[in-house]
């Protein structure tokens, strides 16, 4: 609240208040960052030109939105300020700023208040405009009577019906106008009502933020007692960790110690399944090779004779001319939509046992060798 002076004389002292909406303008212009005054610039580019915003802050933004009408802290109309904050976004900054305005329903009960007010001025005006009719009726009554003797106001119609019209439209006028003012002073009590129920939230809001503090401050008090109990944990621990030093580094040792035999046994697992797995091969390689030299057996003991690889035929390889072998290239099977026929794929031969249609070498049966890595690993 500040005071100023009239006249340079204590009697014309006068209070003048600083406007709620300015002050928390004047927070808001604080709390704004830079980067957040440019994004503002720019989105109110349209009303104030670039080459006015050099070197502006938060306060002269505010300021030149008032110049232009945008804003007007007096009558709390900040609805393009709230629209410009809320793209930014700050919410908190929206709500700080709608604090400051009336309720939803105030500006309108102000409205219906005001048509109240010039309503019953219409009423008054109405009325005397029906008394100043019904004086001029009167006095025109008087001069027809004057002029024409004793009835004769009722010998000119059309005067009568002139005076009867106006007293008509004046009579519906003021009902009108009282049926008008009757709405809306219903309407003024309603809004009446509503503002009554909007403080009534509002002191409940009060309230619950009343004992949302209380119970921060009681959250505060309990916090600070466990910070006082962990300070002093921690200074029991510090001297138990001095004692316990020496015996964690022996079994820290141990644990290394552990861990390195761990290690070793994990190696000699691996070791042992490696040469488990060579085992395995060299047994599998002994099978192999014992059945390749009984196969050379076989061979010795028939004197050189072999079977053909493709006829099956025991032959010797000394007698074995181009044209010894006889064999099908193809396969024996059923042919034909219905497949009743058998017959040979390469000849067309239906037997059989018919005798091959190729003729070749004998083809000797190749047996495997052993492997190189098992035969360096045996001569070595």
């Amino acid at each position: 609240m500040a005071e100023c002076r009239e006249n340079g004389s204590p009697q014309g002292r006068r209070k003048v208040s600083v406007p709620k909406v300015r002050t928390v303008l004047k927070h808001i212009g604080d709390e704004l960052t830079n980067d957040e005054l440019e994004k503002l610039l720019f989105l109110a580019a349209d009303h104030i030109p670039k080459s006015k915003t050099q070197g502006m802050n938060a306060l002269n933004f505010f300021l030149a939105l008032e110049e232009r009408q945008l804003i007007d802290t007096k009558g709390d109309d900040v609805d393009y300020l709230l629209e410009l904050l809320g793209e930014l976004p700050r919410v908190d900054l929206v709500k700080k700023l709608k604090s400051t305005q009336p309720p939803s329903n105030y500006r309108e009960k102000v409205v219906i208040e005001e048509e109240i007010i010039r309503t019953d001025a219409v009423v008054v005006a109405n009325a005397n405009t029906l008394e100043i009719n019904a004086n001029t009726w009167s006095v025109k009554q008087n001069k027809v009577m004057e002029a024409s003797g004793d009835g004769g106001f009722l010998q000119d119609p059309n005067l009568v019906q002139s005076i009867f019209q106006k007293y008509n439209d004046t009579v519906y006028a003021l009902e009108q106008a009282n049926a008008t003012n009757v709405e809306l002073k219903k309407k003024n009590h309603q809004l009446e009502f509503e503002i009554d129920q909007l403080k009534d939230d509002q002191n409940n809001l009060i309230r619950e933020r009343n004992s949302a503090l209380g119970a921060k401050s009681e959250y505060v008090f309990k916090e600070s007692e466990l910070k006082k109990e962990l300070s002093d944990l921690k200074r029991m621990n510090n001297l138990l960790g001095k004692n316990a030093t020496k015996d964690t580094n022996t079994i820290e040792a141990r644990d290394k110690e552990i861990a390195e035999l761990k290690e070793s046994l994990k190696k000699s697992e691996n070791t042992a399944n490696e040469l488990r797995s060579e085992l395995e091969k060299v047994q599998q390689e002994k099978i192999r090779m014992e059945e390749v030299l009984a196969k050379f057996q076989k061979v010795e003991e028939d004197n050189g004779r072999v079977t053909c690889k493709r006829c099956g035929l025991v032959y010797v390889e000394a007698n074995n001319p181009v044209d010894a072998c006889r064999y099908h290239s193809g396969q024996f099977g059923s042919v034909g939509a219905l497949k009743k026929k058998m017959e040979w794929s390469c000849c067309r031969n239906t037997n059989k046992n018919a005798p091959g249609c190729c003729k070749k070498k004998h083809l000797t049966i190749d047996y495997p060798l052993p492997s190189p890595d098992l035969e360096r690993k045996f001569t070595m």
